[in-house]
């Protein structure tokens, strides 16, 4: 009886998160757009108490709104779409900080919400705002969200829907949060995410607003990323500390010395934030680079931040106030590759589609997209002439963290304001030390430490980790970085390597079983690489505790954002979380064969590739693993897979002339939104010829289309989903 209930309880998990009217796997595409988007209908049961919440923040003598008052209500949401009805389960708050996220409309309250589905989703997303437009400028807000998107920065999804909150009815602005979901929408992997923390910048009892400010630092987002394991929090911490710094120089530099206007994270490596500095200026959208509004996210493969847009205030109006105020300048130009970009976005007709999807409100689209594009480009134009210092590099990092500490005790101090600061913090085995600069050393478990980091908090008193400059081993000494042409490989200490530019031909060799190497950036078209890894894997030898290292890398060897056209794959014992691992990268006529993965052979993410031909013997786990792009293969052989051959996952596009599986758990796995389609499987000794189901709840069912099934086992089609054949 528990075996069936443990059963019940799983295949409930998997197949009943989304509670529609219709299959999902039947709606991939329309899923993914907001035209099809009618209204998003919110019921709280207990409206009496959400009515009095709304009306004590009104009557508030203050301008803020207090945290106490962004009380959670349970809700049910139903979604209407042109073709049919999705009802979740919710809880929902008021959102904002200010109470121009309340309001009287028609002697009736609208209030901005933050809202976290318990099931389901909407356009995959689970957290979200509605927000009213007016705290948005509107329809501005949807236009640089996508146009920061196709400049490749993270940015929300964004678009105007109709709503009724117990029956309020109002057009909001939907706007997805922060979240796991918003990286993998922007192609990134799950990671770190950080703001600035604003929990002093509202108190009002005893200090003005903002008379704190440069106390307030960063604050960690994730937490419970944080605590999934050991390597998660190792990046992490690597991350918080570089970002504290970058912190506590800007509220030095810029309160001191009135010289900085925004925040450089990467030491001397911002391009990416001059670029993104740049594209928030042409919109007028300065309000996103205030310390407190600035989101980040830590790309541990990449060993640096990248911005997450957030709450612009963008009006596309002249910029002409910025050019006369010297602090504002930026220490160098953005690059001219991103500034080409930039100037062809007004010709860009997709993303005057895009905008038309998401805008509902009675205007001309047209004209509005027109008049600020145009207006855009004049800005740009501005900048590109006279906003720039014209010099190399920025510099300015290049003071001792020590003086910052010392002046930022002194402002504590003078402030009269009362907080733990920490200078170190050790791991220990299942815990942490904490050095305070008081010198005491504390044992913190990993919990609190999360605390610490998210909300500058233990055991209810204000504590702040501020990294000293320790002398200590840094990620960068434990690896080897080799340059040439357009190519960089990063690989760990003790991985052998053999490379003949000449010939095109790259050979990597484990010395130990965590050895890998990454590929970063570079065209490797025609090349030849062969990797081989220790064999056999002994029970002695360590494995990582979580799917990645310390880098973020899942792979023995890693292909990160490259060219790899007319390229040969020679994979033997990986014995890593993935023998391979592709990701963001583009190529045609690729080759590959892999023998005796440890766990996945082959993972490809947020890809474009074409394979010629995968050969694959033995996995301890999938043979082929792809998510999150588009993919074709002519031929595959896929021999020995422990679980799925092929698993095609999370609103990927896959196409298949021949795939052969054999000895087998499952052939062909379709899930989350990904559409499949082959033209003749072969399954042979296999217990599942193929699934087709809905795994995530950020997604739905999946459409799996076999034109030819020479496989006699069962196939297993989710509630959601839908398996089309000959």
């Amino acid at each position: 009886m528990k075996k069936f209930l443990l059963v019940l309880f799983l295949f409930l998990t998997n197949e009943a998160i989304a509670k529609c009217d219709f299959k999902t796997g039947d709606y991939i595409n329309e899923l993914s757009n907001p035209k099809y988007l009618s209204l998003i209908e919110i019921n709280i049961p207990k409206s009496s108490n959400f009515t009095r919440n709304a009306f004590k923040i009104i009557t508030l003598k203050s301008d803020s709104i207090p945290k106490e008052l962004k009380k959670k209500f349970k809700a049910s949401i139903l979604i209407h779409y042109k073709f049919g009805k999705c009802k979740y389960a919710a809880k929902v708050r008021q959102s904002g900080d200010w109470k121009d996220h309340i309001k009287f409309n028609n002697a009736q309250v609208v209030r901005s919400l933050d809202i976290k589905l318990a099931d389901g989703n909407i356009m995959n997303a689970v957290k979200f705002k509605l927000l009213i437009p007016e705290t948005r400028n509107g329809i501005n807000e949807i236009l640089a969200s996508l146009i920061l998107r196709k400049l490749n920065f993270i940015s929300p999804e964004t678009f105007e829907i109709n709503t009724s909150v117990n029956g309020v009815k109002s057009i909001m602005l939907f706007q997805e949060k922060e979240a796991k979901e918003n990286l993998e929408r922007n192609a990134r992997r799950e990671g770190p995410i950080f703001e600035g923390d604003e929990s002093l910048i509202w108190l009002s009892q005893k200090y003005r607003y903002f008379e704190l400010e440069p106390l307030s630092l960063s604050r960690l987002v994730n937490d419970k990323w944080f605590m999934k394991g050991i390597n998660s929090q190792s990046i992490t911490l690597n991350a918080y500390e570089k970002l504290q710094r970058a912190y506590i120089n800007y509220a030095y530099s810029n309160f001191e010395k009135s010289t900085n206007y925004t925040i450089f994270p990467n030491f001397l490596e911002n391009e990416n934030f001059i670029n993104y500095h740049t594209a928030l200026l042409a919109m007028n959208a300065s309000h996103a680079l205030r310390p407190h509004n600035r989101k980040y996210y830590y790309n541990a493969i990449e060993s640096k931040f990248e911005p997450i847009y957030y709450d612009g205030n963008v009006n596309f109006g002249p910029i002409a106030k910025f050019l006369n105020e010297t602090k504002n300048l930026l220490p160098y130009s953005p690059t001219e590759e991103f500034v080409q970009l930039l100037f062809s976005l007004k010709e860009n007709k997709e993303l005057f589609y895009e905008f038309s999807n998401r805008v509902i409100s009675d205007v001309d689209k047209e004209k509005k997209f027109l008049s600020s594009m145009m207006q855009y480009e004049k800005n740009l134009i501005m900048l590109n002439n006279k906003f720039f210092l014209k010099t190399s590099k920025n510099n300015y990092q290049n003071n001792k963290t020590e003086t910052f500490i010392d002046w930022y005790q002194n402002f504590q101090k003078e402030k009269k304001f009362s907080q733990t600061l920490i200078k170190d913090i050790f791991s220990k085995e299942n815990s942490y030390n904490a050095r305070l600069y008081s010198g005491i050393t504390k044992e913190i478990t990993t919990m609190e430490l999360a605390g610490i980091l998210s909300r500058n908090n233990l055991e209810n008193k204000r504590t702040v980790y501020i990294p000293s400059l320790k002398q200590k081993k840094t990620y960068d000494e434990e690896i080897r970085s080799i340059k040439f042409e357009d190519k960089l490989i990063k690989l760990s200490n003790t991985m052998h390597i053999e490379l003949n530019k000449k010939k095109k031909i790259l050979i990597l060799k484990q010395t130990t079983p965590n050895d890998w190497a990454l590929l970063l950036r570079g065209d490797y078209s025609d090349w030849q690489i062969t990797f081989n890894g220790l064999t056999p894997l002994s029970k002695n030898n360590k494995i990582l505790s979580q799917r990645f290292n310390n880098y973020g890398l899942t792979g023995c060897l890693n292909i990160y954002d490259s060219l790899i056209n007319n390229t040969y794959f020679s994979i033997f014992n990986g014995t890593c979380e993935d023998s391979v691992n592709i990701i963001g990268s583009k190529g045609k006529n690729i080759s590959f064969k892999i023998n005796n993965a440890f766990a996945d052979a082959l993972d490809l993410d947020f890809s474009e590739l074409s394979i010629k031909y995968l050969n694959i013997i033995y996995s301890g786990n999938d043979c082929l693993d792809v998510s999150g792009g588009n993919y074709f293969i002519s031929h595959a052989l896929l021999t020995g897979c422990k679980d799925k051959a092929l698993s095609v996952g999370e609103k990927s596009i896959l196409q298949a002339d021949n795939i052969s599986a054999t000895s087998s758990n499952i052939g062909v796995s379709a899930k989350d939104l990904s559409i499949v389609n082959i033209a003749n499987l072969k399954g042979i000794d296999v217990s599942y010829c193929a699934e087709v189901k809905q795994k995530k709840q950020e997604f739905g069912g999946a459409k799996l289309f076999l034109k030819k099934n020479n496989c006699s086992s069962a196939i297993e089609v989710g509630s959601n989903s839908v398996y089309i054949t000959n």
